[in-house]
């Protein structure tokens, strides 16, 4: 039995996420736990920067232990080809691909067709100041009140500008529920 209270989830195929999709492309096992918590009861979770899927991984793992019949949007430039079919081929390993849709492009081109409410928008594109503030303000008026935003390598030492641009959200607007190693997420206010 899964313990859905408590911060990060264990969640049972952690052994074969990693195998699939190895550590050190993407999130560190703590952030992916914290990630699969996150995504739990989210009906539209949409995650700009997916690389090789393996954060989406934890998202769907998220979804499928806790019984929610929910979508990730995995939006990426996917710019090698070998990257989208790694992202493809892991999530149907791991039967995760039910939960994930896989969508190739700009994140400011595929928001101008947006038309979904948003429960959980995850940044982790490219993490300059520009890029990061960009898609907090292009996307973060889809997600619905109470709805979740993640940013990952806040404060992580190459990647300065996410924690620059994060530190600039009013809390009012949004409220830090905890950082994870290098995850930071909030509460849409």
């Amino acid at each position: 039995m899964i313990d859905f209270s408590k911060r990060t989830v264990d969640i049972p195929n952690m052994d074969k996420i990693n195998t699939i999709i190895p550590k050190g492309i993407g999130v560190f096992d703590v952030e992916g736990k914290r990630l699969a918590k996150l995504a739990v009861g989210r009906k539209v979770i949409v995650e700009i920067g997916a690389h090789r899927g393996r954060s989406a991984a934890f998202m769907a793992s998220g979804l499928r232990y806790s019984n929610t019949d929910g979508m990730i949007y995995s939006i990426d430039h996917w710019l090698e080809e070998q990257h989208m079919d790694a992202y493809k081929s892991g999530l149907e390993r791991l039967q995760l691909n039910h939960h994930a849709t896989p969508i190739r492009g700009a994140s400011e081109d595929i928001v101008k067709t947006w038309d979904k409410p948003i429960d959980f928008l995850f940044i982790d594109g490219n993490h300059s100041y520009f890029h990061v503030k960009q898609d907090y303000r292009l996307w973060s008026p889809f997600v619905v009140k109470g709805g979740l935003i993640a940013f990952h390598d806040y404060g992580n030492p190459g990647w300065e500008g996410v924690r620059r641009f994060v530190d600039t959200i009013p809390d009012s607007d949004l409220h830090c529920i905890g950082v994870h190693h290098s995850l930071w997420s909030g509460v849409k206010s």
